[in-house]
């Protein structure tokens, strides 16, 4: 969780856990829907927005992703959080 890894106080390790979670909507998240739908998707994206440092979440906010489903579901977590 984001709180876990903030307690690292590890930069390299902030760096490495926002790398995971944004390579996840680059390469993952179709699948994901493709494979399991909407339902999984959104607990998925869920689970990798959580465990993100909050100063690299506006990369993400800041993209744009192809799919508008996935797009809405990413933007949606994200006000939520």
């Amino acid at each position: 969780t984001e709180s876990e890894v903030m307690a690292c106080r590890d930069n390299d390790l902030d760096v490495l856990v926002a790398a995971d979670s944004l390579s996840y909507f680059d390469s993952l998240a179709e699948n994901t829907l493709k494979n399991f739908g909407e339902k999984q998707l959104r607990g998925k994206v869920q689970f990798m927005l959580s465990k993100m440092p909050v100063r690299f979440r506006k990369i993400l906010k800041d993209m744009r992703l192809e799919n508008p489903l996935i797009n809405q579901i990413k933007e949606e977590t994200l006000a939520n959080l």
